[in-house]
């Protein structure tokens, strides 16, 4: 008898790159549009439950990289912030490829070798933002500049908390005051 192969339940997802580059083109054209457009499309995500928190991690110097982008991954879509030109963020909504090899930058590995030690970059979950893992989304709310351009999109969580992307990293706050934060230098 012969197998059948299920369809996947997650939508086919983009490279970060690749996503990073059509941003950046559309945001240099005009990066009013495309914030307005981000936050209309971001809304419709309220109501989600986060499934992780992630950012790009450095194996080899052992930190979260500069200026990298952010990611709350809902049960529906990712939400990730790109830093344009920092502080301005430009953010997708869709599903980004975090199991993939990121490029190197010049690193001498080889591609074939996808270990973290070949690969000094990848996607990693936050841990100082795991509390907020399970939680549904109840609103986004965003910050932007004079000129209505995106500095910093909020998720606010059903137990009071929320998370804050910026082109300075994730930060987080967990209801009742007890703050978590984490910020890339």
């Amino acid at each position: 008898m012969r197998s059948q192969s299920r369809p996947s339940l997650r939508p086919a997802s983009a490279d970060a790159a690749a996503v990073f580059a059509s941003l950046y083109r559309r945001w240099s054209g005009d990066a009013r549009r495309l914030s307005r457009e981000s936050m209309q499309a971001v809304r419709s995500a309220t109501g989600s439950r986060i499934i992780d928190v992630l950012s790009i991690w450095d194996e080899r110097e052992a930190c979260w990289l500069a200026d990298a982008p952010t990611m709350i991954r809902l049960d529906t879509c990712d939400i990730t912030a790109f830093a344009m030109h920092s502080p301005l963020i430009a953010i997708h909504r869709g599903h980004v490829e975090t199991d993939s090899p990121i490029a190197t930058f010049g690193s001498r590995s080889s591609p074939e070798n996808s270990s973290h030690a070949s690969q000094p970059f990848f996607w990693r979950s936050v841990r100082p933002c795991s509390y907020a893992l399970g939680r549904t989304v109840e609103r986004f709310a965003f910050e932007t500049d004079g000129r209505k351009r995106l500095l910093a999109l909020e998720a606010h969580l059903d137990d009071g908390g929320w998370l804050r992307m910026s082109s300075f990293g994730i930060d987080s706050e967990r209801s009742y005051s007890y703050a978590s934060r984490m910020f890339f230098k």
